[in-house]
């Protein structure tokens, strides 16, 4: 869960980016002779920005939230190795407690 909702974080902020960078291009394009023309453009950019900006919080803000409370994941504990020993007759590694080698079938005291 925690990856999706990174992973949501990342591309929705980058989709929010583009659509700024791009809104923001097309108000450049704009002709305005008017001061009342001006201050319209001005208006709306600021809005349509505050737009983006609210978008992008209804997305990323919950996946940020679930991110954070999600918490790094948890490695399961390795299990301690059992003790061995080496077969005095053939040289192989065997457990402590064998009775008898499995590869030679030696006798073990």
């Amino acid at each position: 869960m925690k990856t999706v909702a990174k992973w949501v974080i990342i591309i929705w902020s980058v989709v929010c980016l583009v659509g700024i960078f791009f809104g923001l291009a097309k108000v450049g394009q704009i002709q305005t002779t008017t001061d009342a023309e001006k201050i319209g453009t001005a208006i709306g950019t600021s809005l349509g920005l505050g737009l983006w900006f609210i978008v992008w919080l209804a997305i990323a803000g919950p996946a940020a939230l679930v991110y954070l409370v999600a918490g790094p994941k948890k490695a399961p504990p390795l299990a301690a190795p059992e003790p061995t020993r080496t077969c005095p007759q053939c040289g192989e590694t065997i457990k402590a407690q064998a009775k008898v080698c499995r590869f030679c079938g030696h006798q073990l005291d």
